[in-house]
């Protein structure tokens, strides 16, 4: 049976297509929820990170509040404005969550300066 050159093409294309829209190896364990929550954290440390960085040391809780009404009003907007979209509560949840890690990391990095700060103002006898 000889085949042709279209009907080569075809089926080699074919087998791309099949191979691309197998699950992700990861998704067999995790779940596609669990790694776009996982994401979302990732994606909104950086958003806490330069929200405290911005803020006052003692508001830092403030750039969680910020992320969390930004969140929100994204997932309001997607609810309204793009109707093939579901809004969730727990990509609300994720993004503080990543914006509440980011924040913390930034306190950890403060209080670990400001303790190399003091042992350095230490006068020596």
């Amino acid at each position: 049976m000889a085949v042709s050159r279209g009907q080569a093409n075809y089926r080699r294309f074919d087998a791309r297509h099949h191979v691309a829209t197998q699950p992700w190896p990861a998704q067999w364990f995790i779940g596609y929820r669990k790694i776009e929550f996982a994401a979302n954290i990732l994606l909104f440390i950086p958003f806490g990170i330069i929200l405290t960085l911005r803020l006052h040391r003692r508001l830092w809780w403030l750039s969680v509040v910020i992320t969390a009404a930004v969140s929100g009003a994204v997932e309001l907007a997607q609810g309204i404005f793009l109707p093939e979209r579901v809004p969730a509560w727990s990509d609300i949840v994720a993004n503080s969550s990543g914006a509440l890690f980011g924040a913390l990391l930034v306190l950890f990095a403060w209080s670990l300066h400001r303790r190399r700060a003091l042992r350095t103002d230490r006068p020596t006898a």
